[in-house]
């Protein structure tokens, strides 16, 4: 009889399973987490800012494609790591619409060596390119890209998606939304 249960509760916690998925596409739709083609940056303008305009972000390149279109905006960021004496610098690359993340590049960290610094290697940061905005590590509640982070390296990740996080809402709210 025992065996029964357990095959009748494997079988209803399937069917919830799948019913919930079913809903969930339902209400939401189908959330892909790449964007479509990313754009090609021919030259670039650097304005630098001060701490007055936004916290945490302290430059802003403007990325141009060969028609002189501002396609791509470049946002230094930074965020506390687990090294909380220094923290990691960004460049984030935001699409002109803020919809989509081009990539990052690691400034300046110094995280521990064997687990932190990872968050400069190329199997990390390309982790980012081209995904959708907003983004979270994965195992975050959130409609938007889920980014896998650093094993051992929790608070590291954590600031770098905090940093790109900083950087998609500079864009929203200075550069995109005020054109509107």
């Amino acid at each position: 009889m025992k065996i029964l249960d357990v095959v009748i509760m494997a079988v209803l916690s399937a069917a919830v399973t799948v019913g919930a998925a079913l809903a969930y596409r339902q209400v939401w739709g189908v959330y892909e987490e790449k964007a479509g083609e990313l754009p090609a940056i021919a030259d670039e303008m650097t304005v630098p800012l001060g701490d007055s305009v936004a916290e945490n972000v302290t430059a802003l390149t403007v990325c141009y494609d060969a028609n002189g279109t501002a396609v791509a905006y470049r946002v230094r960021t930074q965020a506390m790591g687990y090294h909380a004496e220094q923290p990691i610098v960004l460049d984030v690359t935001v699409s002109a619409d803020a919809k989509t993340l081009v990539g990052i590049a690691v400034v300046q960290q110094k995280e521990s060596e064997y687990y932190g610094a990872r968050i400069a290697t190329a199997e990390f940061t390309s982790r980012f390119e081209g995904r959708k905005l907003p983004v979270f590590l994965t195992g975050t509640a959130g409609r938007g890209a889920h980014i896998d982070g650093i094993s051992g390296a929790t608070t590291s990740s954590k600031a770098v998606v905090s940093a790109v996080d900083t950087a998609y809402t500079f864009v929203r709210t200075y550069l995109v939304e005020g054109e509107e």
